[in-house]
């Protein structure tokens, strides 16, 4: 299992529009990530857009990206605003497929502001829950921030603009975008409604192999990655065995197989807790 969480990374200039700022989780060019065999991801990153700024118009040759609404509204125009502008709110997610051309923009009034990234942190090795007063991001009120990532295919269709709700993602199943290798985008929402025992007490649980309709002895070569988008919990994976336990709180990512192999599952660790996570299935 790879995790990583956001006090693990670096902030940094976004390639096309330095001044904005993201921080990233996974990369193609990372060792450790390419150990892991999440190799169809190009990026996992999240970024900070300020009142008024925008990101300068661009497109990608072969790879199909995903931005995920985490805070304020963001509209979006494709191939210089042909369609219309989009608008996004929380939770919302647009798909933007390989060739077309896209600019994101924070449509409240410019103005000063400025971002603290969170300088606590926790790390692989956690071996008590974090505290619930250490924030990911202090922001301004108009602040935008912004989840995304871009996945590879060897086919480079898609819809124009895919817009899906946050209604649509939060359902049992998540949405299932026009890509081959791309399974599910899901939210998955723990809110403590309903509870099982695990090994720190009651909580609120589940399998991740749910994801993507498991079978065992299916020889599924399929993974999730996931990002935690409130709350806080932790993950627990069996692998080969051996039994591994991290905690998760905001900005958290993880990516683990969902095959014969690997057991993992996801959980509050207080009851009556909640976790919202933004879990992303495919294959390899």
């Amino acid at each position: 299992m790879y995790i990583v969480h956001h006090t693990d990374t670096v902030e940094t200039g976004v390639s096309h529009d330095l001044h904005l700022r993201k921080r990233s989780y996974l990369s193609c060019y990372d060792a450790k990530y390419k150990e892991h065999q999440c190799t169809r991801f190009a990026n996992f990153s999240v970024a900070r857009i300020r009142a008024g700024e925008n990101v300068t118009p661009h497109s990608h040759k072969d790879m199909h990206e995903f931005f995920l609404v985490q805070r304020g509204t963001l509209d979006l125009k494709i191939n210089g605003g042909e369609m219309g502008v989009y608008t996004l709110h929380r939770h919302d997610l647009i798909h933007i497929a390989p060739g077309e051309l896209h600019e994101l923009s924070n449509p409240k009034p410019q103005k000063d502001s400025y971002v603290k990234w969170g300088e606590e942190g926790y790390t692989e090795t956690m071996t008590s829950p974090p505290s619930d007063n250490v924030p990911m991001f202090d922001y301004e009120d108009d602040d935008l921030a912004v989840y995304y990532f871009g996945f590879v295919e060897e086919e480079l269709g898609g819809s124009t603009g895919q817009v899906y709700s946050s209604r649509e993602l939060k359902n049992s199943t998540g949405i299932e975008p026009q890509t081959p290798r791309l399974k599910s985008i899901r939210v998955i929402e723990l809110d403590g409604a309903e509870h099982c025992m695990s090994s720190m007490g009651i909580a609120n649980s589940m399998n991740l192999r749910e994801m993507h309709n498991y079978l065992p002895g299916d020889g599924t070569t399929d993974y999730c990655v996931g990002v935690v988008l409130s709350g806080k919990g932790e993950i627990v994976c069996n692998e080969d065995g051996n039994e591994r336990r991290d905690f998760i709180v905001p900005g958290s990512l993880f990516a683990c197989s969902l095959s014969d192999a690997c057991d993992a599952h996801i959980q509050t660790t207080e009851k009556h807790a909640s976790l919202s996570v933004l879990a992303v299935v495919c294959r390899r």
